[in-house]
């Protein structure tokens, strides 16, 4: 399918340029006026062919013209009776799984150009010229911004390189293997996503080689906001709409200056540009530097304590219902900024009293590495009273204080879920998710 579409669009625009001198040399206009049309049909064929011979469909990477919005996934499934099955589960169904069944063609239009050609609720409304809300500004009489014709530029049976006809954004299809589920299909991104980023963790480090690094935020609205490393973030933040994928992300267009369009996810939970050593996006500061924000709490539960400190979690749990008659919940690390400390804050079923106790966190230089210093006597009065009514409260205090801890979690880049693990004992941990 290659060798045809590249030399369609050469085809197309000589058969207007030979048809101006018909009346002179007629026999060889209509041999090569043959030939030209001979050629969109064949590419007209072999395209539409190619869109119905997937097994289980397409996947497409769609784009608006805008850069205030992410890119969209599409499920394609084409049918030689010209239906098309298209399927989404994004903003534009309500967030829910929605399918629906129309019409498509390919027609010759200075080259194959593939037409969804009556109106399918699901696609067609990214070309509709309404106001859309959740844009900024007012967008009536041009809507999304989006295209329903497409420019084949390039095809295989694989993958199929399309262009809008109207806005000229470049969108890939991708063949879906014949075992995917469509629904899990979408989950499955949707977990991606979920997973990927969270505003929480901005800012992000871009690098794309050749001293390019950008400070990147608002990754999780489906637009990188970046500026230069050292730059302005007012004057110089420029947008940068994505598209998750079963490989990574792909941006609606190419970083200036570079031919980087990609970031393919990395065995560490990062992502990375593929044959450049140390591109890629990364976290701007350490784990333990993230752990310490005095913004962040950790929540530390009977459930996610390992070993020694599952141990007296148990303690505690029987203590605080023995003592208190009531049902301990939870201790979480914090910084209770009333008194400019970091703190442990004990909480328990039947108060929404805080009860603090006041101490320290201190990170290492490499990164990874956090210490505790609690006090087993200093906090607000309902934490002086845990430390008298509940004396397991001390012993984990003491255990917390004298361990080194080494952390890790499984999503650098947003890394909502922290563990914290004994360097002297790796049996000793505590699973902690960010509250």
């Amino acid at each position: 399918m290659k060798h045809i579409n590249k030399y369609i669009f050469a085809s197309a625009t000589l058969i207007a340029f030979a048809s101006a001198f018909s009346s002179c040399k007629n026999e060889e206009d209509d041999i090569f006026d043959a030939s030209a049309a001979e050629r969109l049909e064949q590419a007209k064929t072999e395209n539409h062919n190619l869109l119905c011979a997937a097994p289980n469909g397409w996947a497409m990477q769609y784009f608006a013209d805008n850069t205030d919005e992410g890119g969209y996934t599409f499920l394609m499934k084409f049918d030689k009776n010209t239906s098309v099955k298209i399927a989404a589960n994004s903003s534009l169904t309500g967030n829910v799984y929605e399918e629906e069944t129309s019409m498509f063609d390919v027609i010759a239009d200075y080259g194959p150009v593939l037409t969804f050609n009556s109106y399918n609720s699901i696609f067609h409304q990214l070309a509709d010229p309404y106001d859309v809300p959740s844009l900024p500004g007012d967008e009536s009489g041009y809507g999304h911004r989006g295209d329903y014709e497409f420019i084949i530029m390039d095809a295989t049976a694989d993958r199929i390189e399309l262009r809008g006809k109207k806005h000229g954004v470049d969108i890939i299809m991708t063949a879906l293997p014949e075992d995917a589920d469509w629904a899990t299909y979408f989950d499955d991104l949707k977990a991606k996503s979920r997973s990927l980023f969270n505003d929480k963790f901005d800012p992000l480090l871009l690098d794309l080689g050749d001293d390019n690094r950008f400070i990147v935020s608002k990754a999780s609205t489906g637009v990188f906001n970046i500026y230069p490393e050292g730059g302005d973030a007012i004057s110089q933040t420029t947008k940068h709409p994505y598209i998750i994928n079963n490989n990574g992300i792909r941006f609606k267009e190419k970083f200036e200056d570079t031919e980087i369009q990609e970031l393919l996810f990395s065995e560490d939970g990062t992502l990375h540009v593929e044959g450049i050593e140390g591109a890629g996006l990364r976290q701007s500061l350490a784990l333990n530097e993230i752990f310490a924000r005095k913004s962040f709490s950790w929540r530390i539960t009977t459930a996610n304590c390992y070993g020694s400190f599952a141990t007296v979690l148990a303690v505690i749990e029987t203590e605080t219902k023995d003592k208190l008659k009531r049902n301990f919940n939870s201790i979480d690390l914090t910084y209770y900024s009333n008194q400019g400390t970091y703190a442990l804050s004990f909480r328990n079923s039947g108060t929404s009293a805080a009860a603090y106790i006041y101490g320290d966190e201190t990170v290492d230089a490499d990164g990874v590495s956090v210490k505790f210093d609690f006090s087993t006597t200093e906090g607000n009065n309902n934490g002086k009273n845990r430390l008298r009514d509940i004396p397991s409260l001390t012993t984990f205090i003491n255990l917390l204080n004298s361990t080194q801890f080494t952390l890790s979690t499984d999503n650098p880049l947003a890394p909502t879920t922290v563990i914290l693990k004994s360097k002297d004992n790796e049996n000793d941990y505590m699973i902690v998710p960010l509250v």
